[in-house]
């Protein structure tokens, strides 16, 4: 298959849900060692990035006429997660309605503050109405730059409560005064420079995986990866 160009609001799952793969299969192809290198996380690609989406392997499954069979496909749909806080704590116990892509979801967080829903992988937009208070919350969906740009570090500022504005890439000094309260949160230096140790707790807050409701982490079964056609035993 032709190698994929990045554009703005993709991620690894919707290019390999666009061609039918499962994300695991694109991201780990061995065509792909140079951009998991470069970018971390497969949630995090910056238009311009380039995918291989390799090829197609045909599976020929026999099945008994006059009967129903079932085929899953896996990876669909992606799961929107997120944990909400008011300043410092956990929005436990709240009632929500979350709304993507025009579809709505409502439901309680959990103890801790978490709630999720299932989304297709294409999903762009995302909005969280919580609390007795209703709080409001805008997410673009597939839109969040590496922890390496500046946009990535802002974006991820924003999300956990800093304003810092509109992530344009710019260090200005809106966004080195949200850096700086961020640091001293965090137990680091106020410099209100983004370096190593800060980059890397961002990533730990924002990006980390975390213990599902249950204790245990989330996980995907994998059936197999990829569309396949069905043989039919006559």
């Amino acid at each position: 298959m032709p190698d994929h160009t990045v554009t703005e609001g993709e991620c690894i799952n919707s290019i390999a849900f666009q061609y039918g793969f499962f994300w695991q299969v694109v991201w780990d192809a061995a065509a792909n060692a140079a951009l998991r290198e470069k970018r971390a996380s497969p949630n995090t690609l910056v238009p311009g990035d380039i995918v291989h989406v390799p090829e197609k392997r045909v599976r020929l499954e026999a099945c008994v006429t006059a009967q129903t069979h079932t085929f899953k496909m896996i990876g669909v749909p992606a799961l929107f997660r997120v944990q909400a806080f008011d300043g410092d704590q956990r929005r436990a116990n709240q009632k929500y309605e979350l709304t993507i892509d025009g579809v709505k979801h409502s439901g309680t967080s959990d103890e801790d503050g978490y709630l999720q829903a299932p989304m297709p992988p294409t999903a762009k937009k995302a909005t969280l109405v919580i609390g007795p208070t209703r709080d409001t919350y805008e997410f673009s969906l597939g839109q969040l730059e590496p922890i390496s740009e500046i946009a990535g570090v802002q974006a991820r500022l924003l999300n956990l409560g800093y304003d810092c504005g509109e992530p344009d890439g710019n260090l200005n000094e809106t966004t080195k005064e949200a850096l700086s309260q961020f640091q001293r949160f965090s137990g680091l230096k106020a410099t209100g420079e983004p370096d190593d140790a800060t980059r890397a707790k961002l990533v730990e807050l924002h990006d980390g995986i975390h213990d599902m409701p249950n204790g245990e982490d989330e996980q995907v079964e994998e059936e197999d990866d990829e569309l396949v056609p069905v043989e039919v035993e006559e």
